[in-house]
Parts: C-alpha cells; sequence; structure tokens
C-alpha cells in the first residue's frame, strides 16, 4: 500500500520512470504477500516452496522501490519544471510564467540554495500485533497492525533564535475541496511560527483565501496527535563549521475507521527569513500529498 501511494504521488509529479517502478514494486509486494499467506497457512518452511517464493518476491520488491526513489525529481529538477522555461507537466499543473509569479519562482530557488528541507508523506506505520485469538487472516496467528499517518518535517538550516523567522502549516483536503494552485479548500490542522514579518508572501495569500474545508460528523484524524516535536541540533556545513538547524516534525493519525473518513490530499507550506531584519530575502516552499 505504501508503494501504490509513491506511485500515485510521482505519477501526479510527471517522474514516470518512478511511478512505474513503484508501481511493480507494489505489484510484487501484494504478490509476496500471498505467498506468505499460502506459506503460513500450509506452515511450509521449505525455502524452495511458497516460503521462498515470498522472500524472494520481497527482496525484489524492495530493490525496486529503492531503484524508484532514485528515480524521483530532485529539488532542483522540480524546480525546472515549474520555472519559466520547464514543462509544467504536474498535476495539478504548477508555472510560474507571469510577471506576478516571479517572487515565487524565487522564494523557492532561495529554499533549495539554501538547504530548506519541507516534506509530508502519508504513510502506513506499524503498531504493533494483534491477539493470535482476534480472529484474523489465519487463526491462531498473530497479524500485523497498522494505522495511517500523515507526516511531516521541517528543517531550517542557519536558524538563530535572535534574529530568525518562520511561519508553516499543515492543511488538509477532504473530498469536495477546492484543489486550484491559488485558492485551496481545506483545514488548517496544525501550524507554528517564529516572529515572522509582516510581509505577504504566497503562501501567506493562499491561507488568506483558503475556503473553509466542510468537517465530517465524526472526527476523520485524532486531535491529541497533531502536536509537533521541535528539536534543535547542530551539523557541519561543507566548510566545517558548525551549522544550527531546526527540525520540527509529526504524525498524525487518521481514523480510517470513520465511515465519515474522505481525507484526500495534504499541503505543508513554510516561509523562512534566515535574518527577519531583511524582509525581503526569505525561502518558501509549498508541498502536497495525495491519498
Amino acid at each position: 500500500m505504501q508503494a501504490g501511494v509513491a506511485a500515485n504521488r510521482t505519477w501526479h509529479s510527471k517522474d514516470t520512470s518512478a511511478a512505474i517502478g513503484f508501481f511493480f514494486s507494489m505489484t510484487l509486494s501484494g504478490a509476496g504477500a500471498l505467498f506468505g499467506v499460502v506459506a503460513a497457512a500450509s506452515r511450509a518452511t521449505t525455502l524452495m516452496g511458497p516460503l521462498g517464493i515470498a522472500i524472494t518476491l520481497g527482496m525484489l520488491a524492495y530493490g525496486i522501490s529503492q531503484w524508484a526513489k532514485s528515480k524521483e525529481s530532485t529539488p532542483f529538477e522540480q524546480w525546472a519544471k515549474r520555472c519559466y522555461f520547464g514543462n509544467a507537466n504536474e498535476n495539478p499543473k504548477v508555472h510560474w510564467i507571469r510577471p506576478d509569479q516571479a517572487h515565487i519562482a524565487i522564494a523557492e530557488l532561495n529554499a533549495i540554495t539554501l538547504g530548506l528541507g519541507a516534506g509530508i508523506h502519508f504513510r502506513l506505520r506499524l503498531t504493533g500485533l494483534s491477539s493470535p485469538d482476534d480472529g484474523g487472516l489465519i487463526p491462531g496467528l498473530s497479524a500485523p497492525v497498522y494505522e495511517q499517518c500523515l507526516e511531516y518535517r521541517v528543517s531550517l538550516p542557519y536558524f538563530d533564535a535572535t534574529r530568525s523567522a518562520y511561519r508553516w502549516a499543515v492543511t488538509i483536503h477532504r473530498r469536495g475541496d477546492e484543489t486550484g494552485n491559488q485558492s485551496l479548500g481545506g483545514e488548517v490542522i496544525v501550524e507554528g511560527e517564529w516572529n515572522p514579518p509582516p510581509v505577504l508572501t504566497s503562501a501567506s495569500e493562499r491561507r488568506a483565501a483558503l475556503k473553509a474545508s466542510t468537517r465530517p460528523r465524526q472526527p476523520d484524524y485524532k486531535e491529541n496527535s497533531i502536536t509537533p516535536r521541535v528539536n534543535l541540533r547542530t551539523v557541519r556545513s561543507t566548510d566545517g563549521s558548525p551549522m544550527p538547524v531546526k527540525d520540527i516534525q509529526g504524525a498524525i493519525v487518521l481514523l480510517l475507521e470513520s465511515r465519515h473518513y474522505n481525507i484526500e490530499g495534504a499541503t505543508l507550506s513554510l516561509t523562512y527569513w534566515p535574518d527577519r531584519d531583511v524582509q525581503d530575502a526569505y525561502a518558501e516552499l509549498s508541498t502536497m500529498d495525495f491519498l
């Protein structure tokens, strides 16, 4: 299922080779799981039978998945696709071709050059094993238990609490929300900031134009899972000097069992000022993922 999500994401970004690789990885993983079930049901232990086939297919699926990851666009390649001279073949389409979009292209290029990190992905997370008495697929055997999460991360290089500033937000999009590039419908479920200057950016314009999502009668995510984790660390830059980095990350647990569950995508937006006194020198990223 995780390979399927990756295949969908890379297909939307038109990384065709990566999408095909993830699709084959998903297929091989599914086939390996089926042979694993057969091996467990027949209590086969020889590697020449279903168990051996399951292991082989699993290893092939992992290898193809790693190859597919290497075929995904780098941040610079993604920026090149979206710039004035790019082919803008993503879905939804992002193409900075008007003069009033120049600040968006410059801000995203600043983010890449600075090494600003931001990512958001839907992912299945293993939480444990079920009880053998729960009546799983194979009676008497435990089964893995998963939960669907929306994971996000932000990394701010050269962060200085006395002079840096930032603003970030995670927005979820439900079925029926508008999904254009300029005005997204959705619900901001977690956000944060640190002394942001009063500067109008592309992300703040989208936030102001956000059309509120229709919330379901029953919650579709766990309210107590939205709190992010914040960490300060120091790494060595290319010239050997210490570089402070602030990391913000979290994993929002989605309630798949709710019959009103209709989350289809999510957006992470980030604006960062290494020096808030230079208000026009900011980096900005906006990234999306879809279920």
